[in-house]
């Protein structure tokens, strides 16, 4: 969360203090929905976890450790090129659509595992001869 918030004080202009952002999507609201994406799969894998009766650890989420070391990238890569020739908001964006992608690819993935534990096929069709054992 705080290297998410980091972004927007990085750099020459910080991203907080843009007040003309009327037409276009404030920055703020971009790292929040990030914030909230990253909390809510978060939560999520957590409960998969609790239902699954295993240890779980944030440290190990792939998602987690995605979107601090991207942060963390853009904040070195600011102070870097001098804050000036680095488009802050554009790195926002592929942080974003970045991690969009990769929670999709979890969700997609723990729904499929779910349905093959329990038997229920989501993303095939009904094998005639597995319907009639279960029946």
């Amino acid at each position: 969360m705080v290297t998410t918030s980091a972004l927007l004080f990085i750099g020459d202009a910080p991203l907080i203090n843009r007040k003309d952002v009327q037409g276009e999507i404030s920055p703020l609201f971009v790292i929040l929905l990030i914030q909230m994406f990253l909390l809510g799969h978060l939560n999520f894998a957590l409960i998969l976890r609790h239902v699954t009766a295993t240890q779980w650890n944030p440290f190990t989420n792939r998602v987690f450790i995605f979107t601090n070391v991207f942060s963390i990238g853009v904040i070195i890569a600011c102070y870097v090129m001098g804050g000036s020739d680095l488009d802050i908001m554009k790195c926002i964006w592929v942080l974003f659509w970045l991690q969009f992608v990769g929670i999709c690819h979890f969700i997609i993935f723990a729904i499929r595992e779910m349905s093959e534990a329990l038997g229920v096929p989501f993303f095939t069709t009904w094998d005639p001869e597995k319907k009639k054992e279960i029946e």
